[in-house]
């Protein structure tokens, strides 16, 4: 039986293994790992400023029905070969993750109509800071002291960003932190349903879970379908 000491072990092998392929040879998995979430930061940055534009053009149920309707499309096509390991307990546990996206993208998206960019933008990104704190809660596991410290500091730059000279909050800074309380607990199940089942499938699950509440949520809006712009298909 493998201890907990030989898994942490042998992840850091992993990371410091050394890619021996394509132009990135000899670059360290780690450090490879560092460089792509850079690069989705930016490219996350950047979607508030379009999911903003976009929203004022359609309906928000509508537009993320086109985003997740491309997006289980595109996995359904990749992972299709993976289809046959499904099982009940996976789509549970996918259709539960998939559920609290919703709540994100949702809260979120409602948010960017009364906010902007950079302030949701911000206050999402807490959710790094939350979730450490809400394990120590559910989990009894204590923070450190950089988590701790991190967490106070940001939560003196959310008061300044948000709160106002007449000490109110803006409507949409609060759907936003809707959003990071929901991203938080997100990332948390992620953490303890991607160690039980197939990361890809799982991944799909949530994702047409998404496809599926956001299907739902447009049929009840009167004139949420409207014919695509030049701008959705490129925020899409």
């Amino acid at each position: 039986m493998v201890s907990k000491k030989d898994k942490i072990l042998k992840h850091s092998d992993v990371e410091k293994e050394t890619i021996n392929i394509g132009p990135i040879k000899g670059l360290k998995r780690g450090h490879l790992a560092d460089i792509l979430l850079v690069v989705i930061c930016v490219f996350w940055g950047m979607s508030f400023i379009l999911v903003k534009q976009a929203i004022e053009e359609i309906n928000l149920y509508y537009f993320i029905f086109l985003r997740f309707a491309v997006a289980t499309s595109l996995l359904l096509i990749i992972f299709s070969k993976r289809l046959k390991n499904l099982n009940l307990k996976l789509v549970r546990d996918g259709a539960i993750l998939g559920t609290f996206l919703f709540i994100a993208f949702i809260t979120q998206t409602v948010g960017l109509q009364y906010t902007t960019a950079s302030n949701a933008g911000f206050i999402t990104g807490l959710h790094v800071i939350l979730v450490p704190l809400v394990l120590a809660v559910f989990c009894r596991k204590v923070p450190a002291l950089t988590a701790t410290l991190g967490a106070v500091i940001s939560t003196v730059g959310l008061f300044f960003l948000t709160v106002s000279d007449s000490f109110t909050i803006n409507n949409g800074d609060v759907w936003v932190i809707l959003c990071s309380v929901s991203v938080t607990f997100h990332v948390i199940l992620t953490g303890w349903y991607a160690v039980k089942h197939d990361t890809y499938l799982l991944a799909l699950t949530q994702v047409a879970t998404v496809l599926i509440l956001s299907t739902i949520a447009t049929s009840f809006v009167e004139g949420a379908v409207v014919p695509l712009t030049s701008l959705t298909p490129f925020v899409i």
